[in-house]
């Protein structure tokens, strides 16, 4: 590990957002195997000296005198291989009100590596969905009423809109894509769309007769219940059938 940041996640009230001072020099306990305190040192940071302990820095300097440590706005970046003795004394330094915890910067560059990598798909599959698969986004992640009523550049740059403000909405366009529900979701789109089918709070009916075929659990998830439902239920891919009947039929009325 080259660079360590120590974030203040317990600081003396008032502290973390303004400078602070860390107290040198401080106490660091030494434990045995089974945590029970064997000895308590001194410590302190001497860029002069390798050690941090103060018994073992006076064997070098009588008078040792430490470097002042200061925290800005809560957190410091520190590498340890260029200063490894002050980033030792920050490991082990403890005072009662005060505490780090030691972010992994690895780690987060890679966690902000996969998040880009998620949002460019995202952007990338909206930007290349053709305006059925539009429409079924937006259904299932906007509206199903403003899916039906807006046009499909309108959809697209607000699902856009969508994947820059969060990336939960991005999650959720990637998870649409990957869904094993997809292309039952498309067909729930196209009712909607030619107005075969209408949905009611959380109920689906014949657009033409208000017959009800199916209720979801919630409002918000009515779409996608009712794909599932007609890809796992017996009943459900008996009106699928019917579904894709009435589709073809509409079809070939709008081509005659």
């Amino acid at each position: 590990m080259a660079i360590i940041i120590f974030e203040l996640f317990k600081s003396p009230a008032g502290k973390k957002g303004r400078a602070y001072f860390v107290e040198q020099p401080s106490f660091y306990f030494e434990k045995d195997s089974k945590g029970k305190t064997i000895r308590k040192r001194q410590i302190q940071y001497c860029p002069n000296l390798e050690s941090i302990f103060v018994d073992e820095q006076i064997k070098v300097d009588p008078k040792p005198v430490f470097e002042t440590i200061r925290i800005d706005r809560g957190k410091i970046t520190i590498d340890d291989e260029l200063h490894p003795a002050k980033a030792e004394f920050l490991k082990k330094h403890r005072k009662l009100g005060v505490d780090w915890k030691i972010l992994d910067v690895e780690a987060d560059d890679r966690f902000e590596i996969k998040q880009f990598e998620a949002t460019d798909r995202a952007k990338k599959f909206i930007f290349d969905a053709n305006s059925h698969t539009i429409r079924a986004m937006a259904i299932e992640l906007i509206s199903p009423h403003l899916a039906q009523i807006h046009t499909i550049d309108k959809l697209r740059l607000s699902l856009r809109g969508l994947a820059d403000t969060s990336f939960g909405y991005v999650e959720k366009i990637n998870g649409f894509v990957d869904d094993h529900y997809h292309q039952e979701k498309l067909l729930v789109s196209a009712l909607l769309t030619e107005k075969i089918i209408a949905l009611v709070d959380k109920t689906f009916t014949w657009a033409d007769s208000d017959e009800k075929i199916f209720t979801a659990s919630q409002t918000h998830d009515a779409p996608r219940d009712l794909a599932i439902w007609l890809k796992n239920d017996e009943a459900g891919r008996q009106v699928q059938s019917i579904f894709a009947k009435k589709i073809k039929s509409k079809s070939k009325k709008q081509n005659a």
